[in-house]
């Protein structure tokens, strides 16, 4: 058996696997630009999809600052920390609720 986990809020989904991918890669780089490439998404995709998540919570999850010669930087707000740790948290439920499911039906004679 399989699972996914998202979050969602009043106005429909909000944070899923992909969303979680690309804040992470944004932690790890430093960069949406970075972060977009290893994930091969377009730059642009990646900005509007970090913006459809910042007006659904109605917070900033990313500061970004401007560069020169080496370029920008990105960091994730204390916000988008936090919506991480949720939604590790809840992952980890349901993958531990799951392997039990999982087990369950492997035990079963048929």
């Amino acid at each position: 058996m399989k699972f996914k986990v998202w979050l969602e809020c009043g106005n429909g989904a909000l944070l899923g696997e992909g969303g979680v991918e690309l804040l992470r890669a944004i932690q790890e780089t430093g960069s949406l630009k970075e972060a977009a490439r290893r994930l091969n998404y377009s730059y642009t995709f990646a900005w509007r999809y970090l913006r459809k998540l910042e007006d659904r919570l109605g917070l900033k999850l990313v500061r970004t600052f401007r560069g020169g010669k080496v370029g920008g930087a990105a960091e994730l707000t204390e916000e988008a920390l936090r919506l991480l740790e949720i939604y590790t948290l809840a992952e980890e439920a349901v993958r531990s609720v799951v392997e039990r499911i999982n087990a369950a039906i492997e035990n079963m004679a048929f």
